[in-house]
């Protein structure tokens, strides 16, 4: 009996849970698993034959997706010495999370200068030990394997650099590429490499099958002859070869897009791409709706005659700033659709340092700390895996069995055996009886989970194997600037209740809890609901002793981390704006050691109109909202507090302040802010003078342009933007955020757009309002000479394309969005606005802004 490599591949990414999983079905069953890995293992043979016969992956249609992880090096490595956490144990943990996310495939750029010399001899030293015992964990978890053997990176970053031996220190990557002496240890380092034995596996890793490919060089930066780059290439890959790789060699053709055609004239079996939609490293979260940016993945070299065969990989992607539900899995249909086969996020937090997200400020994604965005990249690996193809979400929000409400933040994979959701959802699973898998946060029609982790139900011949994870509670902008001494997320050991629908479940259930976790038992609530602590259990029906169970709790592997956080910690911002007379809701995120007892706020509005509120706390146990009956939103200044008592004392928000607010010794006098408007105020949705960090500069050629704030002749604060460069850019300008003012005023209807202070010396100025499905509108004017009030009314604007801003990385990426179906534009609905200057000849262009009106 013959199996093709697809087979297994497709059994195996399917149908195979976590080990752990695996350990508590009964053995007949588990047998057949070891037998088909087996039968896989052997496939592996079958692709490296396959590929000298020039048949690649994108050839047999197997598709990998996963992370990139960096333990064993640079800062990450540093980070968990400093910790005193045992790095073979962090391994575990994250590449046990790995499996349980559903990934299958890991690449990471190996840091050349912490394991070779200067003349590219192999350092048998800590970092290799740890990469190799890394890469034994992913063949143990089947979990398939990258090399990018040279990366020319430097080891500091954030921190500042270490000295290393390997032969890229110190070097720029333009000038090592031009270096003989640096090829010729590209070279030795390459055989090294590809010889070394790893201790853990006795296989090296040319020989290793669950190491499947290639990619010669981390993001490399040419220069000179494109002719001496395709030699280059072709000498590294050589290299390769004669030490004994077999299996495919890839190339980056991105981030040196001049000489895309040089690469491809090397002898490779593929190109590498990467692909940041929203940018890198903004110093805050983005907000708003994002998916335009990731709705379409452009290969430039598509139909080049040199493509063709060839295999399309993506190293590296990433919504960098964005904390999205919904980022990954659009991404990864965009992947998809255009016909890659290899696609690994940048880069995984390690478990025991993701509460401080240091390794890499611009990103942040782990199981534990971030569940939601988590479950997205599951849904995402799922859907990279899938025969289906989908379209892009111009239209409508579902392609059975993928949806995706880029302005709900929410994503779901719905097929006849797994259900997995990112938040709450109304959505019942396609076809109960065949379910096997449930993932997700929040409640649905299976589940009503009143915790914030992410939890895993997964079909076993004993019942229903239930893993939750503890508490996670955002309480920093994770995209800020990052310290080893600032937590961005709290977590929070609390014992939660969870509700089992007694329609897919049964009507009696028990729960075996099958870890130790925190030593205190689950309670049961009523037949079918209970009161858990994060930790691993089995779900069977009441009276029912499963077979094995002393094996099964041997055997049950959990890692999540320790709570983090014990002092009473509050996250909210203040609304800029409000409107008068209506009803309003003040929520923020409240975390304490133990639940706070109870949770008010104190307003005080224009002419002291005092108010004391009680916050309520329901769905969300950290989430508290007071509302503001109308009569006290007053025209004017406006100030409040949250009171939050908690065992005999009170806690005053913002500060932190211990103690009564009202004694006559309280001397924390901190109050949030916020400004009412009446229904004659004009709303400034920008204003220079508050709103500093609410804007994206875009500057074509990303260097050339600068902006400061100064003063007019009036002493007003106003936002300067210079271009200075010599380039055939035909644009410049910003984009304003404005959508949480715009829902702060949802009833009242907007007829212009004022633009007040503008100057600008370009040949027009194109103003489009964006709203937040992704609709766009234009409206194209000559400045006025001088600084000038501009009036725009809703009647100019018509349906137009929109900027895509931040700027997607890499530049050849679309620049341009425009929806399918356009209604009508509606200032009410507007999201962001941008304002950018057009013309020809853009050196010594400049434009000032002080303030954006809607009336």
């Amino acid at each position: 009996m013959c199996f093709s490599p697809l087979l297994c591949e497709i059994f195996l990414l399917y149908f195979t849970p976590p080990p752990i999983i695996i350990k508590s079905m009964k053995k007949a069953f588990f047998s057949v698993i070891l037998s088909l890995t087996t039968l896989c293992s052997l496939s592996q043979s079958v692709i490296k034959s396959n590929n000298k016969a020039g048949k690649h992956f994108s050839n047999l249609s197997i598709q990998y997706f996963g992370i990139n992880y960096t333990l064993p090096f640079a800062h990450a490595y540093r980070a968990h010495k400093a910790m005193g956490i045992h790095h073979e144990e962090a391994i575990k943990a994250d590449v046990y999370h790995f499996r349980r996310l559903g990934l299958n495939a890991f690449r990471v750029h190996i840091w050349d200068v912490e394991i070779s010399d200067s003349a590219g001899n192999l350092l048998h030293n800590e970092h290799l030990r740890l990469f190799d015992f890394l890469l034994a964990e992913l063949k143990r978890n089947d979990i398939k394997i990258m090399l990018t053997p040279i990366a020319f990176w430097n080891n500091g970053y954030p921190e500042p650099d270490e000295f290393t031996p390997g032969f890229s220190t110190g070097m720029h990557k333009r000038d090592i590429l031009r270096s003989e002496a640096k090829t010729l240890a590209q070279e030795n380092y390459m055989r090294a490499l590809v010889r070394h034995v790893n201790p853990y596996t006795g296989l090296s890793y040319a020989d290793d099958p669950d190491i499947i490919a290639m990619e010669i060089n981390n993001e490399p930066h040419h220069s000179g002859d494109p002719a001496q780059v395709t030699e280059y290439v072709n000498r590294l890959a050589g290299a390769a070869r004669k030490a004994g790789w077999k299996k495919p060699v890839y190339y980056n053709i991105s981030e040196s897009p001049a000489y895309g055609e040089a690469v491809l004239k090397a002898k490779i079996d593929g190109v590498s791409f990467q692909w940041y939609p929203t940018g890198l490293v903004l110093g805050r979260s983005h907000r708003g709706n994002f998916y335009p940016n990731m709705s379409r993945y452009e290969n430039p070299w598509e139909g080049h005659p040199l493509m063709k065969g060839k295999d399309l990989m993506v190293y590296e992607f990433d919504a960098g700033d964005l904390m999205s539900n919904y980022a990954y899995p659009a991404m990864a249909a965009s992947f998809k659709n255009a016909g890659f086969f290899w696609a690994t996020q940048f880069a995984y937090d390690p478990l025991y340092m993701a509460h401080v997200n240091t390794e890499y400020q611009t990103h942040y994604l782990n199981l534990a700390y971030t569940p939601s965005k988590a479950i997205s990249l599951m849904i995402a690996a799922k859907l990279f895996r899938s025969p289906h193809t989908f379209p892009a979400f111009d239209t409508q929000n579902t392609y059975v069995p993928l949806t995706i409400h880029p302005e709900k933040d929410y994503s779901e994979w719905n097929d006849d055996t797994t259900f997995y959701y990112t938040g709450n959802t109304t959505s019942h699973p396609r076809n109960p009886a065949a379910l096997k898998h449930i993932a997700g946060t929040g409640s649905s029609p299976l589940v009503q989970y009143q915790g914030t982790g992410a939890y895993f139900l997964d079909k076993t011949s004993e019942g229903w194997r239930l893993e939750i994870m503890p508490d996670a509670v955002p309480v920093k902008d994770p995209f800020e600037k990052a310290s080893p001494s600032k937590t961005v997320t709290a977590i929070y050991h609390s014992s939660r209740s969870i509700t089992f629908s007694p329609e897919h479940f049964g009507t009696t259930l028990q729960i075996i809890p099958l870890t130790e976790n925190t030593g205190k038992a689950a309670a049961k609530v009523s037949a079918n609901s209970f009161s858990l602590y994060p930790g691993v259990y089995l779900i069977t029906h009441s009276g029912r002793q499963p077979s094995g169970l002393a094996e099964l709790k041997k055997e049950t592997v959990y890692y999540a981390p320790a709570e983090n956080f014990p002092n009473t910690i509050t996250r909210h911002h203040a609304p800029k704006l409000l409107a008068a007379g209506q009803e309003i809701p003040l929520q923020a995120i409240i975390a304490a050691p133990s639940e706070p007892d109870s949770v008010k706020l104190e307003w005080v509005g224009a002419g002291w109109n005092s108010f004391m509120a009680m916050a309520e706390n329901t769905s969300n146990p950290y989430v508290y909202t007071a509302t503001v009956p109308g009569k006290y939103v007053l025209p004017g200044l406006a100030q409040y507090r949250f009171w939050v008592y908690e065992k005999g004392k009170i806690t005053c928000f913002p500060g932190g302040h211990e103690g009564n607010p009202h004694a006559w010794d309280y001397t924390g006098g901190e109050f949030y802010q916020t400004t009412v408007l009446g229904e004659k105020h004009f709303v400034p949705v920008f204003d220079a003078a508050r709103d500093k960090n609410n804007f994206i500069l875009y500057q074509p050629d990303w260097n050339n342009g600068r902006f400061e704030y100064s003063l007019n002749n009036k002493a007003e604060t106003i936002l300067q933007f210079r271009y200075t460069t010599n380039s055939d850019a035909e644009s410049f300008g910003i984009e304003l955020y404005c959508g949480d003012i715009r829902e702060n005023f949802s009833g009242r209807k907007f007829e212009q757009l004022i633009l007040e202070g503008l100057k600008a010396n370009t040949d027009s100025i194109l103003v489009t309002i964006i709203h937040a499905n992704g609709e766009s509108y234009g409206y194209s004017f000559t400045p006025p000479p001088g600084e000038s009030t501009v009036v725009l009314s809703i009647h100019d604007f018509s349906p137009r394309e929109m900027l895509l801003l931040p700027r997607p990385y890499p530049g050849f990426q679309p620049l341009y969005y425009r929806h399918p179906q356009p209604s009508v534009p509606d200032f009410g609905k507007a999201e962001r606005i941008q304002v950018i200057g057009k013309g020809k000849g853009m050196k010594d262009k400049e434009m000032q802004l002080k303030t954006v009106y809607l009336h």
